[in-house]
C-alpha cells in the first residue's frame, strides 16, 4: 500500500497541476520526504541541522500529531475518491489500480499510460473528487502551519530559516 501511495502522489500532483488546482497534493513516504529534501536544498549544513532538530520537536506536539493525523485522513479520503471516479470514467484500469500498481506502472505501454492519465483527468471533474481535493488541501495547510509553531516554540531562533524555506512556495488560493 505505501509503494502505491508513493507512486500515485506524484502522478496525481502532476494531474493536478494540469486541471488547475493550483498546489500539488501533498507526498507521503519517499515523495514527502524528497519534498521536504527539496524545500532545504537552499539551506546551509548548519541551518538544516537546525531545522531538522525543531521538526523532531515539532513532530511530538499533539497538535501536530493529529493535524497530520487529519491530513493523512484527508489524502486517503482523497485517494479513494480518485480511484473511484477513475474507474468510473474507465474500469479497464481496475488491474492496475490494485495492491502492486508499482510493478504495473513501470510494465505499462504509452498507450496504457495514456489510458491511466485520461481516467485522471475524467475524475478531476468529478466534483467529489474537487471536493476531497479542497479538504486534503486545506489539511495540508493546517498540518503546515502547526509545525512551523510547534517548530518555533521549539526554536523560535528559526524563524528566518523558516521564511527561507517557504520563500518559494505558492500562496495558498
Amino acid at each position: 500500500m505505501k509503494i502505491r501511495q508513493w507512486v500515485m502522489i506524484p502522478i496525481l500532483g502532476a494531474a493536478l497541476q494540469l486541471v488547475a488546482f493550483g498546489e500539488v497534493a501533498p507526498p507521503t513516504g519517499k515523495a514527502l520526504r524528497h519534498n521536504q529534501e527539496g524545500r532545504l536544498t537552499n539551506l546551509s549544513p548548519a541551518e538544516r541541522k537546525e531545522v531538522e532538530a525543531a521538526r523532531q520537536t515539532a513532530m511530538q506536539d499533539p497538535t501536530v500529531q493529529a493535524a497530520r493525523e487529519k491530513m493523512e485522513q484527508a489524502r486517503q479520503a482523497f485517494q479513494s475518491a480518485m480511484d473511484a471516479a477513475m474507474l468510473k470514467a474507465d474500469p479497464s484500469i481496475q488491474p492496475i489500480l490494485g495492491p502492486n500498481l508499482h510493478e504495473e506502472l513501470a510494465n505499462l505501454s504509452p498507450a496504457e499510460r495514456k489510458e491511466i492519465e485520461a481516467a485522471r483527468q475524467a475524475a478531476m471533474q468529478d466534483p467529489t473528487v474537487q471536493a476531497a481535493h479542497e479538504e486534503m488541501e486545506q489539511a495540508r495547510q493546517a498540518f503546515q502551519s502547526a509545525m512551523d509553531a510547534a517548530m518555533l516554540k521549539a526554536d523560535p531562533s528559526i524563524q528566518p530559516i523558516l521564511d527561507k524555506m517557504h520563500m518559494h512556495e505558492e500562496p495558498a488560493d
